[in-house]
Formats: structure tokens, C-alpha cells, sequence
């Protein structure tokens, strides 16, 4: 009997590899499953579409696919937050730093939670991979200018490693 868990609902995990100036895409719930993109979006559509290869290979080889990532908490504590940091702060930040993301499913709220490890307190959601990659480019933009504004410094974008490749691998 066939496991009945959506494909679309695993993690990714985007990091940017300036050696090769992609954003290179893992799905933590399977380790051999990775992909890359030129952009945020070309990085999402091309981690769906290897996600969903990943998963359906899985089925056809054990019958049995790896649940997926949940995101822990609720995103509501982070909603009044993410509204104050919307409108001219954001059209003041017109290139986005590569910071990552990370990317998990929320089943208390039913969205994809969006993380950048590098932006403390940086967090958002949207209701499928790409509202909440598009929600992330905000939340970024909007970190960023709040650091410019306070005269702070920016924290470098995390690179993309040979050990990340090895676990991706």
C-alpha cells in the first residue's frame, strides 16, 4: 500500500553559492535531492520539480516516502511584526543581498514558513513555495532596510559549502 503524503509540502533549504552565482536548493527529507537556480524563483521552481521526482522515486523504491519538515511554532507571533515593516521602507531596498532561506511546512497554520538564518528574528509565510519566496524577498528588504536605517551593519550571506554538497550528495 502507497504512502499518501503530498510531495509539496518538504522543506528546501536555499543557499547561495557565489563561486558559481547560483542559489543552490536542498530538500533536508532527502538527502540525495538537490537542484539550484539562477534566482530565488528559478531556485523554487526547480527545487518543486526535484522534490517531486525525489518523492515519486522513493514511492516506486520502498513504498514509503520521509515525512516531511514541520515548522514548530505558530506564525502568528510574527504576523504584526512582518505588517510594520511593509510599504516605503521596502521600495527603499532595491537589491536583495543572497541571504538563504529555509523553507517548512506549518500544519497548525497550514502555510509555508519561511526562515533566513542569517536575519535574526527574520521570518514569514506564504500559502505555497512561491507567495512564500516572493514573502521572503520582502521580509529581507525589510530587515535590511531597518539595519540601513539604524546604521548598522549588514551580516554577509552564508556560502554555499563543499560539506553542504556532501550532505546533499
Amino acid at each position: 500500500m502507497k504512502q499518501e503524503t503530498s510531495p509539496l509540502r518538504y522543506s528546501m533549504d536555499i543557499v547561495w553559492d557565489s563561486r558559481d552565482n547560483i542559489f543552490v536548493v536542498g530538500i533536508p527529507e532527502f538527502t540525495r535531492c538537490h537542484t539550484h537556480g539562477r534566482t530565488y524563483e528559478e531556485a523554487v521552481r526547480n527545487g518543486r520539480e526535484v522534490m517531486t521526482l525525489c518523492y515519486e522515486s522513493e514511492i516506486d523504491h520502498s513504498d514509503q516516502a520521509p515525512s516531511p519538515h514541520l515548522y514548530e511554532a505558530t506564525i502568528k507571533t510574527f504576523e504584526s511584526a512582518q505588517r510594520e515593516t511593509r510599504g516605503n521602507i521596502l521600495a527603499a531596498v532595491e537589491v536583495i543581498p543572497p541571504y538563504s532561506m529555509t523553507i517548512a511546512w506549518s500544519s497548525i497554520d497550514e502555510v509555508f514558513v519561511v526562515t533566513v538564518p542569517e536575519l535574526p528574528g527574520c521570518v514569514t509565510h506564504g500559502t505555497t513555495y512561491e507567495t512564500a519566496i516572493e514573502a521572503g524577498k520582502d521580509a529581507i528588504r525589510g530587515w535590511v532596510r531597518l539595519q540601513q536605517l539604524d546604521g548598522l551593519p549588514l551580516p554577509r550571506p552564508r556560502e554555499y559549502s563543499e560539506k553542504e554538497s556532501a550532505h546533499a550528495a
